[in-house]
């Protein structure tokens, strides 16, 4: 049989990488040709978020509208057609709309966000679509494609949940890793001594980077108290400053993404209190539990599935919390191993690619009707 992928992004984008890529080879291997079709191609997503680029984008991405024309004309060809967020960034479902009630083709719809909320993409309570943006963008049409699907695919029980409103059938399944690839380093299980100037770290995208200012007033007071430390920041843009702290900027870089990872001594995942925040899935402190990592993290959406306070990561819940939370780290090896440990172990037993792929595999085939 024979899927359709629709993605917004190339595989360079995490939400396309890890939410369906890495699931390729266990539906090849279930007799599931996968076809993928991003919107974005690798050269266009390269400077879509970029200024400077205005008239190549445009273009590329009227391009891009044209190809979902063809898209829709080739697709009788398939027996099922699976979409991750969406199969156009601008418009309403005009593809999936035709796929899925023109053509009858059964229909996955996966969501890693909750990309229904106006402000889709925004690290802030505000709204980031001026009128005109918001009709091009036309978030709402979210709450279409849950009504269309056969079956939701979610990152985390909190969407799922606002999926279920809209589709009768939907999965939590969670953003994973393989746990052969994300290894840590050795050491790391261990707490082992941290070098004499340690890494503070995040990882993250240009629009998720304003969080950091949760953590900036802790991390000026240990460096007031003549602490020695590294604060890298990786994947924020260019002109990025936090609180007037000198900081390590880095560009996001997939062939280094397991090392920057692995490379960090102690990492941070701070989260707003907002409703995009809880639409979040938790990767990031999967990804640093899977490295051996031991992080302070807000707690938010998926996240509250797997976060114990104390035994795979510490919560910062008051602001005070990231000071105390990140000078125990910085000073308790003991600390450092048991969170280490135990967040390896659970991504290891739940939270792996491995771990889960069997369940996706079964879901798709179901669908498909397999």
């Amino acid at each position: 049989m024979k899927l359709l992928v629709l993605t917004s992004y190339p595989d360079e984008a995490a939400c396309t990488r890890f939410r369906i890529s890495q699931f390729a080879p266990a539906l090849e291997r279930a007799g599931i040709e996968v076809v993928s079709d991003p919107f974005l191609d690798s050269r266009l997503f390269s400077t879509f978020y970029k200024s400077g680029h205005r008239a190549t984008n445009a273009l590329g991405v009227a391009r891009a509208i044209a190809s979902r024309v063809a898209t829709v004309l080739r697709a009788r060809r398939f027996d099922g057609v699976f979409v991750q967020r969406e199969a156009a960034l601008l418009g309403p479902a005009v593809t999936e709309e035709l796929l899925a009630r023109g053509l009858k083709l059964p229909l996955v719809y996966d969501v890693d966000d909750a990309v229904w909320l106006a402000g889709e993409g925004a690290s802030t309570n505000e709204t980031r679509y001026p009128l005109l943006s918001r009709l091009l963008k036309a978030p709402s049409k979210s709450l279409r494609l849950l009504g269309l699907a056969d079956t939701v695919i979610a990152g985390s029980r909190q969407l799922a949940e606002f999926a279920s409103q809209y589709c009768a059938r939907t999965e939590v399944i969670p953003t994973v890793v393989s746990k052969e690839i994300w290894r840590p380093l050795p050491g790391k299980l261990e707490g082992a001594p941290l070098p004499e100037r340690p890494v503070i770290g995040w990882i993250g995208t240009h629009s998720t980077a304003p969080q950091l200012a949760l953590v900036a007033p802790a991390l000026k007071r240990l460096r007031d108290e003549g602490r020695d430390f590294v604060v890298r920041v990786i994947g924020a843009n260019e002109s990025f400053e936090l609180d007037g702290l000198e900081i390590e900027r880095r560009p996001w870089s997939r062939a280094r993404e397991v090392e920057d990872f692995q490379t960090i001594d102690v990492g941070v995942a701070p989260m707003f209190e907002d409703a995009w925040s809880e639409g979040k899935c938790g990767f990031k402190q999967l990804q640093y539990m899977a490295v051996g990592v031991p992080m302070v993290t807000s707690v938010a959406g998926g996240a509250r599935d797997f976060v114990v306070d104390g035994e795979n990561a510490c919560v910062a819940s008051e602001p005070d919390d990231w000071y105390r939370h990140l000078a125990a780290l910085l000073d308790d090896g003991a600390l450092r191993a048991r969170l280490a440990r135990s967040g390896r172990d659970l991504v290891e037993a739940r939270y792996s690619r491995e771990a889960v792929e069997d369940r996706f595999v079964a879901v798709v085939a179901r669908v498909l009707g397999r």
